[in-house]
């Protein structure tokens, strides 16, 4: 099944959930007043700390920062 699922999406299947995960978070830091923490926790993520780190490798941004980006 790992294999089916490379093959059409070309991601594994943990970097496929990882991404709509953070897909998520993007979304609910440009359109909610949560904290990141509440974001983190309803977005899949176990701990704010790993969020931050995955979230800022990811989009090149702390996520504060990324939500402050979107506001102006």
């Amino acid at each position: 099944m790992r294999k089916l699922f490379r093959r059409e999406t070309r991601s594994s299947p943990r970097r496929y959930l990882r991404r709509l995960r953070l897909e998520r978070a993007a979304y609910l830091l440009r359109h909610s007043t949560q904290s990141i923490k509440q974001i983190a926790l309803e977005s899949g993520f176990a701990s704010d700390n790993y969020f931050h780190l995955v979230f800022r490798k990811a989009f090149g941004f702390t996520p504060t920062a990324y939500r402050d980006q979107e506001i102006l």
